[in-house]
């Protein structure tokens, strides 16, 4: 337990003191635009913008959904290097929670392998969001490869398992990457403010700053293994 506060502890010292591994932002017309609009909140504006992150954040950690469709399909994992099942699900309606989404989406997958510290889990993946909340949409993709090698469908920490026999499906997954950006959140309310160099608390690089971020066409603070390899 000491080991686990002392290892928490250093990623809230890392990101207060903002040594991330990060791009910096520069003065340009869309970063004073971002300053702008930030510096423009209101002190109970900030207040339901942190509470809403947190809600949201929380809503990251644990995804449930119940699948119909032909399939046979099943899979234990504890993160995407310890993993092993296989099977397919032709073009299957799932319904249920995705991260901070919720709705109804079509599901169509073959997959598996096993992964034991190296990883031969295979994956060919499409997913097109039917209805739901506005951020269902953002999980559209197809993807075809090493299943680590993609976090669009399981993050590559979550521990759960999904199981299809013939026509019912159902699937779980918890995130311990999630809980930590949850946790660490907190910290997040002293700074909201549009420094450049500001640490920003928020691991998951998902919050309404990195939503502003992506508005005005600006760089990712990349905290972690997320948005590497993406510049």
């Amino acid at each position: 337990m000491k080991n686990i506060l002392l290892g928490l502890g250093a990623v809230v010292l890392l990101g207060s003191t903002g040594c991330q591994q990060s791009h910096k932002f520069t003065s340009s017309p869309e970063f004073e635009e971002y300053s702008r609009e930030i510096n423009e909140w209101t002190g109970s504006e900030k207040t339901g913008i942190w509470l809403k992150d947190r809600f949201l954040d929380l809503a990251d950690i644990v995804q449930v959904d119940l699948a119909l469709g032909d399939g046979w399909l099943a899979n234990v994992h504890l993160t995407k290097w310890l993993q092993a099942g296989g099977g397919y699900l032709n073009h299957g309606i799932r319904t249920g929670f995705l991260k901070r989404a919720y709705g109804t989406w079509s599901d169509d997958r073959v997959e598996g392998g096993v992964a034991a510290g190296f990883n031969l889990y295979w994956v060919d993946i499409h997913r097109v969001p039917i209805w739901g909340t506005s951020t269902l949409f953002e999980h559209e993709f197809a993807y075809e490869g090493p299943d680590y090698l993609s976090n669009h469908d399981r993050h590559w920490s979550d521990v759960g398992a999904g199981v299809h026999l013939a026509w019912l499906g159902a699937n779980v997954n918890a995130s311990p990457y999630e809980l930590v950006d949850f946790v660490i959140g907190f910290f997040a309310f002293p700074s909201i403010y549009a420094g450049a160099f500001s640490p920003e608390m928020d691991i998951g690089d998902d919050d309404t700053r990195a939503r502003l971020r992506e508005k005005y066409n600006l760089p990712h603070y990349e905290y972690t293994l997320e948005h590497w390899g993406q510049r």
